[in-house]
């Protein structure tokens, strides 16, 4: 994924890539090559939000690539987007 994306551009590639309707209530993240910023979309009813963090120094912990999205519990998004290591919680 292209992380110069932006809402739309996001919002596309997750239903095309994915298979997936973004009202679902689903939150997707993306994060950039570098492992320093994320982008999330976030969908309800009335619209789609897309929210972008920077973390100052450090990097995000992510997995190896992969071709299906991958289901995270509330603890570990929020890890996650703290910027710390998520995988054991």
């Amino acid at each position: 994924m292209d992380f110069r994306k932006g809402l739309d551009g996001l919002a596309a590639w997750v239903t095309h890539s994915f298979g997936r309707d973004l009202s679902c209530g689903a939150i997707y993240l993306f994060r950039s090559r570098r492992a320093d910023r994320l982008k999330i979309l976030v969908s309800g009813g009335s619209g789609t939000v897309m929210l972008a963090k920077c973390l100052n120094g450090g990097q995000i912990k992510w997995l190896e690539r992969q071709m299906e999205p991958v289901a995270l519990s509330k603890v570990q998004h929020e890890a996650l987007y703290e910027g710390l290591d998520w995988t054991p919680v």
